[in-house]
């Protein structure tokens, strides 16, 4: 099970994030295990390349892990909002957020997690050495 990295707001909050990391785990396991769907979608899911609504470098997320950059691949936004962050070096993070409260889990050892962030890598969007080069006067 994944571990929680952090919690603003009650058992609720942390209850209804666990229920959307599992929606999301079993659609991420299902387009790792079944590549026609991924390519192609179906009736029931689109093409794995529209189902994301945002992919973004945060250069700092203020005191939240020491303000450490991130890619944010973004599923959703609004109340409730969710998203996977990548971290240096291979630290995955879900986070749940619902107006003003939240709670994360590290999911760096689940392998549809370690499937998405090399299915990132392969195409040249985990770059944070070219994010760097970016910043560099």
């Amino acid at each position: 099970m994944s571990r929680q990295t952090f919690l603003n707001g009650d058992a609720d909050v942390a209850k209804r994030g666990k229920q959307h990391l599992k929606f999301t785990a079993e659609r991420m396991q299902m387009y790792s295990d079944n590549y026609e769907i991924y390519k192609e979608g179906n009736e029931d899911y689109p093409p794995f390349y529209e189902y994301d609504l945002c992919f973004d470098f945060v250069e700092s997320d203020g005191d939240y892990n020491d303000g450490a950059p991130y890619f944010r691949y973004q599923m959703s936004y609004g109340g409730p909002s969710d998203e996977f962050r990548f971290y240096e070096p291979d630290m995955i993070e879900y986070v749940f957020l619902d107006w003003f409260v939240g709670v994360g889990f590290d999911v760096t050892d689940e392998p549809w997690a370690q499937w998405l962030r090399d299915n990132l890598k392969e195409r040249g969007m985990l770059d944070f050495n070219a994010k760097r080069e970016e910043h560099v006067l």
